[in-house]
């Protein structure tokens, strides 16, 4: 997943209508950064907004998903009992007429923070010029909205990454865990040393434990094997050293099962997703 901050939040937004439609930095609810921003109104907002220019249009079209954190103080679901309160919506300076970019802010629990997803990858995005949260109502409301973000999926991608650290983490080779160090190392070395076994090879990824650093993850590069002294050496790449230190009888060596994901060609490489045209109807965020 390939992602980038449009609005950290820390700083307020513009109200077009202070007096309705309050916009504080919120430092006290924050899901990341120093602070959110806080809309709040007492009543007869309605059509108020709060809005980010960004010093030069964006140019998001690498991205097909928006991200932002909500908390509301009641749920907002678009039922008779529950109407949304508010949408987010932008502005691109190549937009046509009557082309809209807007979506409803669900919320589905009171005083819960909660991710907002919301898919662009049919929408222009070339030159966003504007982001706006709208108040949909004339009652009373208090809501936070944090971390707003351009996010690219990568399917294959995050699930291969996902495979890995599930695998490195989980999955072992029998005999070829744990194994005691049996002499220490320094900070920066790139050998290490254990008692003679043939099971480790060039190419293994493994888990050192026990170290002054915490848990680290080495690939071998060099491996060896010493019968008669009955040591077996490991040898990591100069640009790969050791983050911390290890002590006999503390530090061990566990090689991780190595693991690969090749991406499937697709038959016609001239095949492109068909682009379809926006309705102008605000739609749900998810």
């Amino acid at each position: 997943m390939t992602q980038a901050s449009v609005h950290t939040m820390d700083l307020p937004w513009t109200s077009s209508n202070g007096a309705a439609l309050g916009v504080s930095a919120d430092a006290g609810l924050a899901i990341s950064g120093a602070a959110s921003n806080r809309l709040v109104s007492g009543g007869g907002a309605l059509a108020e907004f709060a809005e980010f220019a960004p010093g030069a249009p964006l140019d998001l079209s690498a991205f097909d998903e928006f991200r932002f954190w909500v908390r509301a103080d009641r749920p907002a679901d678009g039922s008779a009992a529950r109407p949304f309160v508010l949408a987010f919506s932008y502005d691109d300076q190549n937009d046509g007429p009557g082309e809209e970019h807007r979506w409803l802010v669900a919320a589905n629990a009171k005083e819960r923070w909660e991710q907002r997803r919301i898919g662009i990858e049919n929408d222009r995005r070339s030159a966003i010029s504007r982001f706006r949260f709208t108040s949909l109502s004339n009652g009373p409301f208090s809501y936070n909205v944090d971390d707003l973000l351009a996010v690219r999926a990568e399917m294959l991608a995050d699930a291969e990454r996902a495979l890995v650290r599930c695998l490195e983490r989980q999955v072992v080779l029998p005999g070829l865990e744990a194994v005691g160090i049996d002499q220490a190392a320094s900070a920066n070395d790139t050998l290490v040393r254990l008692p003679l076994d043939d099971g480790f090879n060039v190419g293994n990824r493994v888990l050192i434990r026990g170290g002054s650093a915490g848990d680290e993850i080495h690939d071998v590069v060099g491996v060896q094997h010493d019968a008669a002294a009955g040591h077996t050496t490991l040898t990591f790449a100069a640009a790969d050293p050791l983050k911390g230190s290890l002590g006999i009888g503390t530090a061990s060596v566990t090689v991780l099962v190595p693991s690969s994901w090749r991406r499937p060609r697709l038959r016609n490489p001239s095949m492109r997703a068909r682009r379809t045209r926006r309705s102008a109807r605000p739609r749900p965020s998810c």
